[in-house]
């Protein structure tokens, strides 16, 4: 399977520039893309789903350019974040309606019943949307998206507005779909990602300051994560004077890790997580 290359993809609004030269190079399987409020995630998800176009750069899939709008459309899948559907018809209905939009004219019904299958929403094909909770919703919004067999499926925000048991379904669907085509997840989720990718990039403010996998980013953070144990007063007293990536309360006292070059007094030396790791990585960005 191709690879899905985007080459110094800039976009600006005037004098704001969303994104800045974004270069990355997407293999098969699930992608990470994580990144706070604001880093650029929407537009480039926007960018390489031919709602907007790109100040300047290039995108390529094999032998197609994002210059060819209607190739690259019949490529992707697109789930965004805000998902509505009629809600007084049912699921089926839902899903012939949209494949229909989508100009698939042979094998409908068949295309239909194939996603249902996919996505485990068989039982409830005959159930309005309404009827539906907020998981199988997102369910219908990912078979609605893979209707026409896409190489490319982007997510933006999947589990936004889950509860933690429909989470768990729908990162476990995420991945095996990532199994026959290129997943993108884009999220502020750093959960999200931990679960389910093999590999991230982190944007802030336009421009990506990592790429690569999970592992190397939980390495870059490795040797300068620190545990400590204090007092509810001493923690707040330390909170304007350590930088402190995680903190739990438990038996009256605070257990916190916090990021420093150099050991600290009465610190242990830990190897962070991913959210730990992300949360060094924000930090080094801001020095």
């Amino acid at each position: 399977m191709s690879e899905l290359l985007i080459d110094t993809i800039t976009k600006s609004y005037k004098k704001y520039k969303a994104l800045d030269q974004i270069t990355l190079q997407i293999s098969p399987g699930m992608f990470g893309l994580l990144g706070p409020n604001g880093a650029g995630k929407t537009t480039l998800m926007r960018i390489l789903t031919t709602i907007v176009e790109p100040t300047a750069g290039t995108i390529t899939f094999g032998d197609v350019t994002w210059k060819q709008p209607e190739a690259v459309r019949q490529l992707i899948g697109y789930l965004p974040q805000k998902f509505s559907l009629y809600k007084h018809i049912t699921v089926t209905e839902v899903l012939t309606h949209i494949a229909t939009m989508k100009g698939m004219t042979r094998r409908k019904e068949q295309a239909v019943a194939d996603v249902l299958e996919k996505v485990n929403l068989q039982d409830h094909r005959h159930k309005k949307i309404k009827e539906l909770s907020g998981g199988m919703v997102r369910r219908v919004g990912i078979a609605q998206a893979i209707l026409h067999s896409p190489k490319i499926i982007v997510v933006d925000e999947p589990t936004a507005g889950l509860d933690p048991q429909e989470r768990i379904r729908f990162r476990k669907l995420l991945r095996q779909l990532g199994k026959e085509a290129t997943v993108i997840v884009s999220t502020h989720i750093v959960e999200d990602i931990e679960s389910i990718c093999d590999t991230l990039a982190v944007l802030k403010k336009g421009h990506v300051i990592f790429n690569g996998s999970l592992q190397t980013l939980t390495e870059m953070a490795a040797n300068d994560v620190w545990e400590m144990e204090a007092s509810k007063e001493a923690f707040f007293d330390a909170i304007d004077e350590l930088d402190i990536i995680s903190s739990k309360y438990e038996n009256h006292r605070y257990r916190y890790r916090v990021v420093s070059t150099n050991p600290l007094p009465g610190a242990k030396h830990v190897t962070p997580n991913l959210e730990e790791a992300y949360m060094y990585l924000m930090g080094q960005a801001q020095r």
